[in-house]
């Protein structure tokens, strides 16, 4: 428990809900606009993304593992809170209502992720590198390479007079 408040849990499990119901926001307002048939080239490019945005969140939250290598900073709340800020960023439009809906939960998403950054960032990056077996085998497999490998820069070098 953190200060008598929260234990680090029960932040996660709030931060997945908050996350996932993001999600389903951007999910509909694509599919609003979509199907309004009322959108510019801009717009149809934007629910693209808000439908890619989307998945991505989707897929970082129930943990498929492709997505948590490739955008490693959706594992943590500060990373979290960057990628809602952005959001909000796109999304915020005073002309659609449903887009200034999302753009506001975004934006409150992107201060209570901050906020839980601060809190919990140590418990979080413990628990996430105890967790992440590539992490860990990469680092043993950099420790068994060989130092010989490395070539040295004056071989280098004269590896190049050679070819010019």
């Amino acid at each position: 428990v953190h200060g008598n408040i929260m234990s680090y849990e029960s932040i996660k499990r709030i931060t997945f809900y908050a996350h996932i119901f993001g999600a389903l926001l951007l999910f509909l307002t694509s599919i609003l606009k979509f199907v309004q048939f009322n959108f510019t080239h801009t717009e149809f490019v934007l629910n693209i993304y808000y439908i890619f945005f989307g998945l991505l969140i989707v897929c970082s939250e129930i943990g498929f593992g492709k997505v948590l290598e490739n955008f490693y900073f959706l594992n943590f709340c500060f990373g979290k809170s960057l990628f809602s800020g952005f959001i909000a960023t796109l999304t915020w439009t005073l002309s659609y209502w449903i887009q200034t809906v999302v753009a506001i939960f975004f934006i409150v998403a992107c201060g209570g992720f901050l906020i839980l950054g601060f809190m919990f960032g140590k418990n979080e990056s413990e628990k996430f590198s105890q967790n992440t077996p590539s992490a860990q085998q990469q680092d043993k497999a950099r420790e068994m390479q060989p130092q010989d490998q490395k070539v040295p820069a004056p071989q280098v070098q004269q590896q190049l007079h050679i070819y010019s």
